[in-house]
């Protein structure tokens, strides 16, 4: 009974006094949502430029997660590095999973032998390295970037990824019918 009780204060004092913006370790974000119930602990993380315009598809998609029973946390994302999004991701205690949505942060990895088709597909589009979003799943593995380049170019310890991830992009995309926000809403 007491812990009903603290759920419905929380609830009251968020209601009231609104979200918390926080800062911290480089990352500006604020927190908009989080589910009081659910098993599965994921983490939506969407670009502030875009997060308004979301707000309809954003409340839609949360219902469909929370009656699949995931306890969704919701933060609008103003400022930060890859560093720092995966620092606030590995703070979150049971976390199954993150989405990202909109242009966000990514961490660049180059592999010195990724085998010959990857290497031909990347040289083929004129890259050398990638974006790797398994950065940010990968909880407890170890990232280094051995030339100081800016790219990661090794990775050590436990390399498996201890969430799931997915990135909702379409800022890149050039549809002149669409825009970055009507695209993500419509998928």
């Amino acid at each position: 009974m007491k812990r009903n009780n603290l759920f419905f204060v929380i609830a009251v004092l968020i209601f009231v006094v609104g979200f918390p913006v926080f800062a911290s370790a480089g990352l500006d974000y604020q927190l908009t949502y989080t589910s009081l119930f659910g098993v599965n602990k994921v983490l939506l993380v969407v670009n502030a430029n875009i997060y308004n315009a979301l707000s309809a598809p954003l409340k839609t998609f949360i219902s469909d997660l929370e009656r699949d029973r995931y306890n969704v946390s919701l933060i609008k994302y103003k400022a930060g590095s890859a560093e720092d999004l995966k620092n606030y991701i590995k703070s979150i205690r049971f976390l199954k999973g993150a989405i990202l949505i909109g242009d966000l942060p990514y961490a660049l990895f180059k592999m010195e032998q990724c085998g010959e088709d990857v290497d031909g597909l990347l040289a083929q589009e004129g890259l050398d390295s990638y974006p790797a979003d398994a950065f940010f799943a990968d909880l407890n593995g170890t990232w280094t970037d051995t030339n100081g380049d800016g790219v990661y170019d090794t990775q050590t310890g436990d390399i498996g990824q201890e969430i799931w991830g997915g990135r909702l992009a379409a800022h890149a995309l050039k549809d002149p019918a669409m825009s970055e926000v009507a695209l993500l809403a419509d998928y």
